[in-house]
């Protein structure tokens, strides 16, 4: 989705291909939205975001590189506001709006206290995961211009991680990584001197964040939910910038979307290997899928049950190995139909007329496959994915494999609606990406509308 406007006030003149609007006199630009060519928000002369967005979760995108890549999603609460009552405390003291922050507003708060050995200013995060990297940042700067450190902790509910940042008479950013988080419960300490820490007494703090990563990314402000940054999408082969994009809420139904060595797949007269192949996303974490010497069907699926009537799309990232024709079979509630899919050339075989079938390049020899199917009834869907041996393939084929060849696959998405959206990857359980929600505000150009245009 891109966006446009309707002309109110001085603006008169959309360009669609410079995303511009333009004022009366002279043709001045008076409204920069070229998403595509500066992939920013911000005004580039004011550096004032012109567009107000956000999404209470973690989202996928195309970069520049044609890689599939997160978005920095900061999962702590009101970044910008320590007074608030999310943020627990003890032996502190915390002045709102103290002095102008790195971004030129005046958010920046003023903590006292930090010397004492009680004191200590925390955040508790419940959307952690174990066995992963996190980075958490925040700037930091010295009342009286001295240099000095500051405490800083993350406990997991059975151990702490203590350690210390620098301060300098100047704002900086500081980050800390910590990869011993717990499932249950996660608290991380803006500041902490219970061990003596910081040698610091005060300091004005600002633009905290926690993300899922070893490296800190781009600030996201955070108010009462978590939030995620706005993502400038590419083409995966050429890497040409696309611009915003804006989503509605989707939920992978697919369990596993990674994992066709779990249990959550059922494989029919097929095997899996796992880290069998660079995935779309840069890392070995593409799985092989290959035939037993069977005379049979050869497939991987999964179904998901007490399914509403309505539309589906089905999505698999493919890439041909010894074989490069895979078929999306539908069964149950969605009709038995067929769509075949050419991963040589990228190109569509068969395809039943009761679904709808795209195959787009991923990048790197991968291509998205595509079905979407309708049912009439609820139930149970089935996501099933056969290798077959040509284009024309027949439902379901049956034929002699050679135990040794097989197919390339990663990130499955099952999602109602009649189009595929970004990938969302799962583990044990569904993941909704929430809805990009961008909005413009302001009396300079009265009312301005988001619409989508191809």
């Amino acid at each position: 989705m891109k966006l446009s406007g309707t002309k109110t006030g001085s603006i008169n003149q959309y360009n669609g291909l410079g995303d511009q609007l333009y004022d009366i006199a002279g043709a001045r630009p008076t409204l920069d939205l070229n998403f595509a060519g500066k992939q920013s928000l911000n005004d580039q002369t004011t550096g004032k975001s012109l567009v107000t967005h956000t999404r209470a979760s973690n989202a996928t995108y195309v970069g520049g590189d044609g890689l599939i890549r997160n978005a920095v999603t900061n999962l702590l609460t009101y970044s910008e506001e320590f007074d608030d009552s999310n943020w627990s405390g003890n032996a502190i003291t915390v002045t709102a709006d103290a002095i102008e922050a790195p971004d030129g507003t005046l958010t920046a708060e003023k903590v006292e206290g930090v010397n004492t050995v009680s004191s200590y200013l925390f955040d508790q995060v419940s959307s952690a995961s174990t066995n992963t990297t996190y980075t958490f940042s925040f700037w930091i700067k010295s009342i009286d211009g001295s240099s000095g450190t500051w405490g800083v902790n993350h406990y997991n509910g059975s151990g702490h991680n203590r350690t210390t940042v620098p301060v300098t008479g100047e704002w900086n950013r500081v980050s800390v990584q910590f990869s011993n988080f717990s499932s249950v419960i996660n608290n991380i300490y803006i500041a902490d001197n219970r061990e003596s820490l910081a040698d610091l007494t005060e300091a004005y703090i600002w633009g905290a964040q926690l993300e899922e990563s070893s490296t800190v990314g781009e600030y996201v402000k955070t108010t009462s939910t978590k939030n995620s940054a706005p993502r400038f999408d590419h083409d995966p082969e050429t890497g040409e910038s696309l611009g915003l994009l804006v989503e509605e809420s989707r939920t992978n139904l697919i369990l596993r979307s990674e994992e066709f060595t779990n249990s959550a797949w059922t494989k029919s007269n097929t095997t899996a290997s796992v880290n069998a192949a660079t995935a779309p996303d840069g890392t070995t974490t593409a799985e092989k899928i290959v035939e037993t010497t069977a005379t049979s069907e050869h497939n991987v699926r999964q179904d998901t049950t007490s399914q509403s009537a309505g539309t589906y799309t089905m999505s698999m990232f493919a890439k041909a190995g010894e074989r490069s024709i895979i078929q999306f079979v539908s069964t149950g509630v969605l009709g038995g139909y067929r769509a075949n899919f050419d991963l040589s050339n990228g190109t569509l075989g068969s395809v039943d007329s009761q679904l709808t079938a795209s195959i787009v390049s991923a990048g790197n020899g991968w291509y998205r496959c595509v079905v979407t199917a309708t049912s009439s009834t609820s139930g149970t869907l089935r996501a099933q994915w056969n290798i077959v041996t040509s284009s024309t393939a027949a439902r379901v084929e049956s034929y002699t494999g050679d135990g040794t060849s097989g197919v390339y696959l990663w990130g499955a998405q099952l999602e109602a609606g009649s189009f595929p959206t970004s990938y969302i990857r799962t583990e044990g359980s569904t993941v909704t990406r929430a809805a990009d929600i961008a909005s413009i505000s302001g009396n300079d150009f009265g009312t301005f509308n988001l619409v989508e245009y191809s």
